[in-house]
């Protein structure tokens, strides 16, 4: 997947009144992209933010998102860590 050349955020406060502004929006974008001949649109929320279930019934697919990182210790003067 290419990165895209352009980005923007769609910011709201929490707390907000729930009207659907931010997902008419996002459906307006996507209708947008499609009709430019964008190909792909990536998005990115945590799994509590209310978004996240309006993305997935928009159809985008939940990608992992965070990588997991491990160090081991040198033992016995092994300065590698293997």
């Amino acid at each position: 997947m290419e990165r895209s050349q352009g980005r923007s955020d769609t910011v709201f406060r929490r707390g907000g009144p729930r009207m659907g502004v931010a997902t008419a929006m996002k459906v307006a974008a996507i209708s947008f992209a499609q009709e430019t001949g964008i190909t792909e649109i990536d998005t990115d929320n945590e799994e509590n933010n209310p978004m996240y279930q309006i993305n997935l019934q928009l159809g985008f697919q939940p990608m992992p998102a965070y990588l997991d990182f491990i160090k081991k210790f040198a033992v016995n003067g092994d300065q590698t860590g293997a």
